[in-house]
């Protein structure tokens, strides 16, 4: 199962749209979340165009056992009290032994709680935008689609900026790891974790360059 990473506008440009009945909810959903996400920041529009139109940017996806490892990772050093100085070998093995999934327990235990790295760990599991706005914190807020109030959908909104921070000091943890050679586990190497890493990165800096949101949706 993969992890999609894409840079976009909330509202998917018409050349792209699904045509039949069954998507059609989904473009109703998507003004939804655009217009939750202005009513926040008091935007009668957003600082960027939408719908932007369909270029080449980044539209991928990475496994889910290396962000889950990614986010372990995060969180292990986010418990270290020698924060933001560290161990190596002690990260290692705190990753290991208290390896955490990416579910909903993990979701109900960092929310509003997150002091390291909240713009990668505190967020919605299933669908979180990155905005190329500062902000010091994630938020949580729902999109309510117009004539359709019984089918609200949580989603959380961060900071691309703030996001681009956190891993790249988070991408300077997983080289060094990369190179003491750390044996690997069964699903993923410590290098696939680096990639998904920079991946990620790469679509917060685009995020920032181009003037967009990116996304992360399970």
């Amino acid at each position: 199962m993969g992890v999609v990473v894409k840079v976009q506008s909330v509202l998917i440009p018409e050349e792209r749209r699904y045509k039949n009945d069954s998507r059609r909810f989904q473009h109703v959903m998507e003004q939804a979340q655009l217009d939750a996400i202005c009513k926040v920041f008091g935007w009668t529009t957003p600082p960027w165009q939408e719908p932007y139109p369909y270029e080449d940017r980044l539209d991928t996806s990475i496994g889910n056992g290396r962000y889950s490892v990614l986010l372990s990772l995060a969180w292990a050093l986010k418990d270290l009290e020698s924060y933001p100085q560290y161990d190596i070998r002690n990260l290692i093995e705190v990753v290991e032994q208290a390896r955490r999934s990416p579910s909903e327990y993990q979701y109900e235990a960092l929310r509003n709680n997150c002091k390291h790295f909240p713009h990668t760990l505190d967020r919605n599991i299933y669908r979180s935008w990155y905005l190329p706005v500062d902000f010091e914190y994630p938020l949580f807020i729902d999109a309510i689609p117009e004539n359709y109030p019984d089918d609200k959908e949580e989603f959380s909104i961060a900071s691309s900026i703030q996001a681009k921070t956190e891993l790249e000091f988070l991408s300077q943890v997983t080289a060094q790891i990369v190179a003491i050679n750390v044996p690997s586990y069964s699903n993923h190497t410590w290098g696939s974790v680096h990639d998904a890493c920079m991946m990620i990165k790469r679509a917060a800096e685009e995020s920032i360059t181009y003037k967009l949101p990116f996304f992360i949706a399970w």
